[in-house]
């Protein structure tokens, strides 16, 4: 199995703009040539408008795992700041 990073390199993505738009092809290609793509962001929108799944994860335990058409912004939010 090949792991190799996709896309753009990670200080790229660190430039304080929306990167949804900069990730969504290489990521779409990614998932049709049978990849799974881990993305994480601290802008709740991003995540949503790239995902088919969001799992959190505080300390350590995932806390949440929801498709993306069953995201409930509140339950996210809880469980980013391990409210849940």
């Amino acid at each position: 199995m090949r792991q190799e990073p996709v896309g753009l390199p990670g200080r790229d993505l660190a430039l304080g703009r929306p990167r949804a738009a900069a990730i969504r092809a290489p990521a779409e290609a990614a998932v049709r040539g049978g990849a799974a793509v881990v993305f994480s962001s601290a802008e709740l929108d991003e995540i949503v408008s790239v995902s088919d799944r969001v799992l959190v994860f505080f300390n350590g335990r995932m806390v949440a795992d929801m498709s993306s058409a069953a995201i409930d912004p509140n339950l996210l939010g809880n469980a980013i700041a391990g409210a849940v």
